[in-house]
C-alpha cells in the first residue's frame, strides 16, 4: 500500500486553493473511490481454515440470528400486552437497522465484481445477507 507524502509547498498550494474558494481540487486530495484497495492479501491466499475459524463463523451467525429472534419476540410481547407504542418503536428500530445492513451488504456484493446468482440478493431480501457474506 503506497502512501502519499505531502510536502510543505504542496500543502501551501492546497491551502491557497481552498482560500480562494475555487471548486478545483488540488492534486494532493484523494478520491475515496479511487483509493479503495482490495482486502485480499497475498498472505491469506491458499490458507486453510481451522477449527477456530469455523467456531467463530458459526458463533457469529448464531448470535446474529439470536439477536434478531429475541428482538422480534420482545416486539411480539409488547403487541400481545397492548403496548402498541413500544411494539412500533421496537419493530421500527429492528427493521431500520436490518434494512440498512442489507443494503450495504448487497451493495458490497455488487461492487465485488463477481457474477452472483439471484439467490444472493434474495437472501438479502429475506434479511439474511450477513449469513451469506
Amino acid at each position: 500500500m503506497a502512501s502519499k507524502v505531502v510536502n510543505e509547498s504542496s500543502f501551501k498550494n492546497m491551502n491557497e486553493t481552498n482560500k480562494k474558494g475555487s471548486q478545483r481540487r488540488s492534486t494532493d486530495e484523494t478520491d475515496l473511490a479511487a483509493s479503495r484497495q482490495s482486502f485480499v492479501s497475498s498472505e491469506n491466499i491458499g490458507r486453510k481454515s481451522t477449527v477456530c475459524d469455523a467456531m467463530f463463523a458459526f458463533g457469529s451467525m448464531g448470535t446474529f440470528l439470536a439477536d434478531i429472534i429475541s428482538d422480534l419476540v420482545v416486539s411480539y410481547q409488547y403487541y400481545d400486552r397492548g403496548d402498541y407504542w413500544w411494539f412500533g418503536l421496537t419493530l421500527s428500530f429492528v427493521l431500520l437497522a436490518s434494512i440498512t445492513m442489507q443494503i450495504f451488504s448487497a451493495k458490497w456484493f455488487h461492487e465485488d465484481g463477481k457474477p452472483r446468482s439471484w439467490t444472493y440478493y434474495f437472501m438479502h431480501f429475506l434479511h439474511l445477507g450477513p449469513i451469506v457474506r
